[in-house]
């Protein structure tokens, strides 16, 4: 198994960041109009997505280079589209299940679990 060069794994750190981000934004922009357990967990969210961005470099020796391949690929249209249409996403709970998602992507990702990584891209990539 070749296992994922340092660099590979700073770029999906830097999709999470972005996401992350994103996030954080959303949380910030939609404020009033949440209550106080949706803002714990958009809390909650935004700081496990930063947690993996320093996470990914560490986890590099056990990631399999080819399997990452199309996650690295993936995660380029999805950052993409989480800048996009993110902070957009009305009603709120439709932006708290993206960030779930994006939770669960990361969290596969670092597990090496190649099919729940699958299962959640096509999630994330549906309209």
């Amino acid at each position: 198994m070749a296992t994922t060069a340092i660099w590979q794994a700073e770029m999906i750190g830097r999709h999470f960041l972005a996401i992350s981000q994103v996030v954080g934004d959303y949380r910030y922009r939609h404020y009033e109009i949440m209550g106080k357990a949706q803002l714990r967990t958009f809390s909650g969210l935004h700081t496990t997505l930063l947690g993996y961005v320093d996470q990914f470099p560490v986890y590099a020796v056990h990631m399999d280079v080819k399997k990452m391949q199309h996650t690295m690929q993936a995660l380029d249209k999805i950052a993409a589209k989480f800048q996009r249409e993110y902070v957009g996403l009305t009603p709120v709970n439709l932006a708290i299940t993206a960030g779930v998602l994006a939770v669960q992507l990361g969290a596969a990702c670092l597990c090496g679990n190649a099919e729940a990584i699958v299962n959640t891209i096509e999630v994330l990539n549906r309209p």
